[in-house]
């Protein structure tokens, strides 16, 4: 062979293996996001979910479509809040004329952003203007259809000189209505900037322009899930007749505001949270996470250094201590009218910091509340009262029932913090004729009552004392009653507050649900006193903390067992006591029992059997569940258990990987806002019932973080800034998508309630604190709701990331609440080896991630117990649901194009080497031995090249399905 056949033969060989090695690679990268590419791309052939346990109750697509639509209406008129209504300015005669300031179609928010964003092109048809327009109502066309032609983002800076020519003039406006609507939202992954919850400038002027065009009528509509500032309210150049809430509608809700503004349905929406003044005079200002330089340890370079990353350089503490939302105000306006504990102090006027209290709400009728009457049996609480319609139209109304603890002095010797009203239950009534009366009867346990001592008994205590219980409006009126009762002149009803003795100091160490032991878990999570000797946390001791902001935590230096923790991982890191049964495998592994998944349908978790179709299951089909759960739970062949699907989206189904959704709904805050269980238990059922027919058996929802400050982004997403209305409501919710088949993850577990550094960022609280608050929504629908999944949130309970922490997903969660059931990451782009050992010795059972975060090792023994456990866990709750019944796994169509690729790589390699092949030997081949012998080993070549991808594709192929579960 010449020279330049050489160099030929070498360029174009290196060109294939070059080729050839990209094939690999290509292939390789493909494995790793095999899921991902499912999800993104979907199957061929997939036989869905057949259930005969779980049936539809709409004959078709189209009966459940209309179900819907009509279900978003009803949400749509329930949620609405009347706030303000002077002179009786709503309802709206019908055919009023009504001029539009300040929106259009495309700044009326109708979902959240992130996880939340569901697609809302079904209710695309439903507008303001139809809305009103189908009410009877008319709108200002000239003005509406200048709004229209603007982009979202100018909507709300548009200026009054603009528009007042389309406003029409003050002697043509006195017998019309004026409407200035104010949008917000928020996003998954962003908090909102400060000042953004401020009436701006331009909406100040849009306001005074209005009040002067002589409209008769001025109404503000909230279009909004973050609680904007009221202090514009107390300008007087500007007017406001009427403020109506309606919150974030989805694709259809907003098709019930109309009847609410035309009188045809009588608003009975109430608020979830405390709408203020000014966002300032809440504690939590002084301690909200929002990427502040002086929240970042002083020392975060040490930290870095260390290995830490940028979130976890970052904390928060929650100051407020209990006294979040209503629970400060109220409490602290008692306390002022009882002339105790510093609350006058700092100028503290109730009247003039509070706009709105927590449970708010106008109808266009008048409810009185009489013969309230209270007995208990069997320690169940159990209210009646008379509620009557006193006006002249018929409506709903929310009887909403309240306690006071009494504030002892073992209570301030110990830490324990009492707020003075506390929403223990609630009932909304079905619509009272005007004239009419009917009866309302509550129940709930007295240990409802209780509050957590961290740091005298270490567990739920009940002081010696009276107890205080209220029916009432809203919370100002509950504590305006207990006042009453106490002989204060405040204007509440003390006939409306009965009482409760309790006779004896009561300690409560045993949970109610699974008789387990109670006591401290959270120690680490509470920071110690200040270097300047001030607590961190407010007291009802002293009010003035609220005052001189010596709450407030920040510039801290972290301390070296600080930085250990934060910078800690693997099965230590989450501090788990080691149990000696973990020295041997508790059980068999691949043996033949001949059981199957299905077979454990309705058994009890402790069943036997359960541990004989543990025994047939290998620790590698174990490990490939636990590492590699994104959207989905694994398939395990050795039981024919199918392979899940789990989506997300807590405003309605979403493949967060396609961007394919489902339904739209009204988001959390508009459906907390109906107080209506019997409503967020048909929206869970309604999910299920599109889980049926698209093949979901999971869903990351509901969601039931606490609205900490009204500057979180994910506010559209929570229920409230109250954890047991939000436990309420979230119990409903799950209980309605359990009968349809669906298991849900409630999340985010917990503390998640701000956005910024959510995926690491230190968070503090006392357990007093964590307890009442925010891990009571999850407690109260695991154990009311039946919830049978969990999600982990991304940040850190005190330092200890949540999914890794064995006193968060094991001693409350298993141990203390007897919850049984899959737990989830939230998804994991960053996490490693360690941190999945870390949350597997936690307790946390699936990883949230399209590629595999494997363990460094299941060789020990205490490793495949856990592994053990947490199969056990994922299986009874998939077995609980109409995952039993889904169809065969149809074929990727991922792999399909991967085939392809990779059959044509190979003809073109196999071509490109055969010629190349043969233009530097053919010849010489052909001189020495003829051409039958050059064709021969030509062939071979060939041959062999194809075999070699054909058994590539192969083992691809089959290694993959055994990924993905199929």
């Amino acid at each position: 062979m010449n020279f330049r056949n050489k160099k030929k033969f070498a360029m174009w060989t290196s060109i294939n293996a070059v080729l050839l090695v990209v094939v690999i690679a290509v292939n390789i990268v493909v494995s790793q996001w095999s899921l991902a590419l499912d999800l993104f791309l979907g199957q061929i052939g997939a036989g869905g979910t057949n259930s005969e346990t779980y049936i539809s109750d709409y004959q078709s697509d189209e009966d459940l479509n209309k179900a819907l639509l009509d279900f978003s209406k009803e949400v749509g008129q329930e949620s609405v809040v009347l706030m303000k209504n002077e002179n009786q300015t709503l309802p709206l005669a019908a055919g009023t004329e009504i001029s539009i300031f300040g929106a259009n179609t495309a700044s009326w928010s109708k979902v959240g952003g992130g996880s939340g964003n569901v697609d809302v092109s079904s209710g695309a048809h439903i507008t303001l203007r139809s809305t009103l327009e189908d009410a009877g109502l008319s709108v200002n066309s000239g003005l509406y259809d200048y709004y229209e032609k603007l982009p979202a983002e100018e909507v709300a800076a548009t200026t009054w000189s603009a528009v007042s020519s389309l406003a029409g003039n003050s002697s043509e406006n006195q017998g019309k209505a004026a409407f200035m609507v104010f949008s917000n939202q928020g996003t998954e992954g962003e908090d909102l900037e400060e000042g953004s919850l401020t009436v701006t400038d331009a909406q100040i002027a849009m306001l005074k322009g209005i009040k002067e065009a002589g409209y008769g009528k001025i109404v503000l509509v909230l279009n909004t899930a973050n609680a904007v500032e009221m202090e514009f309210l107390k300008n007087t150049d500007v007017r406001v007749d009427a403020i109506v809430w309606t919150g974030l509608t989805g694709a259809a809700g907003l098709d019930g505001l109309g009847p609410v503004l035309a009188g045809a349905v009588s608003p009975s929406g109430k608020l979830v949270d405390t709408y203020d003044y000014n966002h300032n005079t809440n504690p939590v200002s002084l301690n909200f996470n929002r990427g502040a330089e002086d929240t970042r340890y002083t020392n975060a370079e040490e930290l870095t250094a260390m290995g830490a990353n940028e979130a976890s350089l970052q904390y928060v503490n929650y100051g407020e201590s209990i006294y979040l939302g209503y629970k400060y105000y109220e409490t602290r306006y008692a306390d002022a009218v009882m002339g105790q504990y510093n609350a006058g102090n700092g100028g503290f006027d109730y009247d003039n910091l509070v706009a709105f209290p927590f449970g708010y709400g106008l109808s266009y009728t008048e409810f009185e509340y009489s013969n309230m009457n209270l007995s208990v049996e069997d320690n169940t609480v159990h209210v009646t009262l008379d509620v009557t319609n006193a006006g002249s139209v018929a409506g709903k109304d929310v009887v909403q029932i309240y306690y006071q603890a009494p504030y002892t002095d073992y209570d301030k010797e110990h830490l324990v913090e009492k707020s003075a009203v506390n929403l223990v239950d609630f009932a909304k009534t079905p619509v009272i004729g005007a004239g009419e009366t009917v009866k309302v009867e509550v129940d709930f346990p007295v240990t409802d009552m209780k509050s957590y001592d961290a740091h005298g008994e270490g567990t739920y205590i009940m002081d010696e004392g009276v107890y205080y219980i209220a029916a009432a409006h809203d919370a100002h009126d509950g504590i305006n009653h207990i006042l009453a009762a106490q002989g204060e002149n405040t204007g509440g009803v003390k006939e409306l507050a009965a009482t409760y003795q309790v006779d004896a100091f009561t300690v409560l160490n045993t949970d109610d649900a699974s008789g387990s032991k109670v006591m401290n878990l959270f120690a680490d999570t509470e920071v110690e006193e200040t270097a300047e000797g001030t607590y961190s946390y407010l007291s009802r001791q002293d009010w003035s903390r609220a005052d001189d902001m010596s709450i407030q935590y920040t510039n801290v230096d972290a301390s070296a067992e600080l930085m250990a923790v934060i910078t800690e991982s693997g099965w230590n890191a989450a501090r788990s006591p080691l149990n000696p049964d973990y020295l041997e495998y508790q059980g068999e592994v691949e043996a033949e029992n001949g059981l199957t998944f299905a077979d454990m349908r309705g058994l009890a978790y402790d069943d036997p059997q359960w541990e004989k179709l543990l025994d047939q299951i290998s620790i590698s089909e174990m490990h490939a569940m636990f590492a590699r759960a994104g959207y989905t739970t694994a398939g395990i062949e050795s039981i024919e258990k199918p392979r899940t699907t789990d989506y997300d989206g807590p405003a309605g189904i979403k493949n967060y990987v396609s961007g394919w959704s489902g339904f739209c709904y009204p988001v959390e805050i508009t459906l907390a806002s109906t107080w209506n269980t019997e409503l967020l238990e048909r929206m869970g059922n309604l999910i299920g019932e599109e889980g049926l027919r698209s093949g979901l058996h999971g869903w990351y929802a509901p969601s039931m973080n606490i609205h900490r400050s009204p500057y979180s982004g994910r506010n559209f997403e929570y229920y409230s800034e109250d954890g047991f209305l939000s436990g309420l409501l979230g119990a409903a919710e799950c209980r309605g998508a359990k009968e349809k088949g669906l298991y849900v993850y409630i999340k985010h577990f917990v503390v998640n309630d701000a956005e910024q550094n959510r995926a690491g960022v230190n968070t503090f609280l006392t357990e007093q604190t964590l307890r009442e608050t925010y891990t009571k929504p999850f407690e109260i629908s695991i154990k009311r709701g039946e919830a049978a999944g969990v999600m982990a949130s991304m940040n850190r309970i005190g330092a200890r990331m949540t999914a890794g922490s064995w006193a968060l997903m094991t001693g409350l969660l298993r141990n203390e609440w007897g919850f049984h059931g899959g737990v989830v990451t939230d998804f994991v782009m960053t996490y490693g080896a360690e941190n999945s050992m870390q949350a597997l010795a936690a307790g946390t059972n699936l990883i949230l991630n399209t590629a595999e975060v494997n363990l460094p090792t299941t060789n020990h023994n205490y490793i495949r117990n856990a592994l053990r456990n947490s199969t056990h866990e994922v299986l009874y709750m998939t077995a609980n649901s109409a995952a039993v019944d889904a169809g065969a796994e149809g074929f990727p169509v991922y792999m399909i194009l991967v085939i392809v690729f990779n059959i044509f790589m190979a003809l073109v390699i196999l071509t490109s080497q055969f010629l190349t092949v043969k233009e530097s030997f053919g010849k010489e081949i052909e001189d020495k031995t003829g051409k039958k012998y050059m064709k021969i080993k030509l062939g071979l070549i060939t041959v062999v090249v194809l075999l070699v991808a054909a058994v590539g594709i192969y083992a691809f192929v089959v290694w993959n399905s055994r990924q993905l579960g199929q």
